[in-house]
């Protein structure tokens, strides 16, 4: 998302409309590589820090929001 588009709320309802598609299909858990700056918003959406991870472009944070 651009930043002129950030706290609109619109991360959070992706977030929970993920979360909804994967718990009718039985998941019990989602998981997302988000970048460091983002920490504290996948925090805010209940997610939990696992470990940091090399991606192509920079180390991402490894996240899991329990279902």
């Amino acid at each position: 998302m651009e930043p002129e588009q950030w706290r609109q709320g619109l991360g959070r309802k992706l977030i929970d409309h993920c979360a909804g598609a994967a718990r009718i299909r039985g998941a019990g858990a989602i998981n997302v590589i988000g970048n460091p700056h983002a920490e504290r918003f996948y925090l805010a959406c209940g997610f939990e820090p696992l470990e940091t991870v090399q991606t192509r472009f920079a180390v991402g944070l490894l996240l899991r929001k329990p279902l």
